[in-house]
């Protein structure tokens, strides 16, 4: 299944373009301001964006995954 967010405007800072995430794929995704993505070119040069899943330490202290 494709879900299309419409259109966004590039912008450039520096010498980056940024280009704002749809706050829905990102609240689905249990992002916040100070969380990582993984930005994959493709072969037909489209981009694959996926959250970076972060480990931290859960209440009992085993380290298991907790997706921030």
């Amino acid at each position: 299944m494709i879900l299309s967010f419409g259109e966004r405007k590039i912008q450039k800072t520096g010498y980056s373009f940024l280009c704002p995430l749809p706050a829905t794929w990102a609240k689905n995704a249990k992002l916040d301001q100070s969380s990582r993505v993984n930005i994959e070119m493709l072969e037909d040069n489209s981009l694959r964006i996926t959250p970076v899943l972060t480990t931290r330490q859960d209440e009992k202290g085993t380290g298991a995954p907790i997706i921030a």
